[in-house]
């Protein structure tokens, strides 16, 4: 459903959603790119055969990083980009 509203010489368009529309959207995109993330870890570890506690200690100072994605952590953004970093880093020196 989208609303128009007149602010003083501006229109604004406000999307309005059920909190659990909203909230849904929000999951699916976490769970997008934890999965995207995990399955690039993975596929790594195979090419690699690093152990998965070196991957983690290397890529972010975390040795549980590998078991605690597998096991539902969601890493935030910044996480996230220091796995992809490391990744393409490994890639590029091999």
């Amino acid at each position: 459903m989208i609303a128009t509203i007149v602010v003083g010489n501006f229109l604004d368009k406000l999307e309005f959603g059920t909190d659990h529309e909203l909230l849904t959207t929000r999951q699916q995109k976490i769970e997008a790119r934890q999965m995207h993330i995990g399955r690039e870890v993975e596929k790594f570890l195979r090419r690699s055969n690093m152990p998965p506690t070196r991957f983690g200690r290397l890529a972010c100072n975390d040795p549980r990083l590998v078991g605690d994605l597998r096991n539902g952590r969601e890493p935030r953004r910044r996480v996230a980009q220091r796995i992809v970093d490391f990744i393409a880093a490994q890639d590029a020196a091999q």
